[in-house]
């Protein structure tokens, strides 16, 4: 939360250090760049996720917004503004897609009992961080300009993974047999249907991806 909403708040002070001719125009590639990247990265994260132990995954996507965050400090203002967007789109597919990942990491922990509760706690958790966040990152930007927001994201995001490493060093990881499998859920209101938190395996609602594993498994 710290770190993507500081991200999405004051990346067009960002875009004026980078293109101070043209700051709306590029805010605005460097917007889509970003978010490309986390729609690029959010599948394979997940796949890999569900094979090995899903904090590796976490460390592995940190490491790379990291990196591609610290390259956006750097060398922002010395790089043609291609390379800069390169860097975005490097930068969504690490810092944008554990999110989906860590939600799925504490499900395997959790009881079907504890679903609510437990993603309720994640999004609180996520708020303070969207309300700090910006404010840490200003006071970073302070000093250093535009390339200290990314100096802050760089930063976060190492120690997020060096939490990591530090929670598979000192706890056990989920049984492979403890992982929910992925499951399409309807799109009707709670107020229309019950609708189990973890989903259902066939659902009476049209839906183009049950209706293609319907295929498959018609095919086998």
């Amino acid at each position: 939360g710290a770190v993507s909403n500081s991200v999405a708040q004051l990346y067009p002070i960002y875009a004026q250090t980078v293109a101070p001719a043209q700051p709306a125009s590029f805010s605005a590639n460097f917007n889509a760049a970003v978010l490309a990247g986390a729609m690029v990265g959010l599948w394979p994260a997940g796949m890999i996720s569900d094979r090995i132990d899903r904090r590796m995954v976490i460390a592995g996507t940190g490491i790379i917004g990291a990196l591609c965050a610290l390259g956006l400090g750097l060398l922002a203002g010395h790089v043609p503004q291609f390379a800069i967007l390169a860097l975005g789109f490097g930068y969504g597919v690490g810092a944008l897609s554990y999110y989906a990942v860590a939600v799925a990491h504490a499900a395997d922990r959790a009881d079907a009992s504890q679903a609510t509760p437990m993603m309720a706690g994640i999004l609180i958790l996520w708020g303070v961080g969207s309300i700090a966040g910006p404010a840490v990152a200003g006071l970073v930007m302070t000093p250093l300009g535009g390339e200290g927001l990314f100096f802050f994201a760089a930063g976060a995001l190492a120690l997020l993974a060096a939490l990591m490493f530090t929670r598979i060093v000192n706890t056990v990881p989920v049984d492979l047999e403890d992982k929910e499998p992925f499951n399409a859920t309807q799109a009707t209101s709670l107020a229309l249907s019950d609708l189990d938190p973890r989903g259902e395996d066939t659902s009476e609602q049209f839906d183009l991806f049950l209706a293609w594993m319907a295929s498959q498994e018609t095919d086998e």
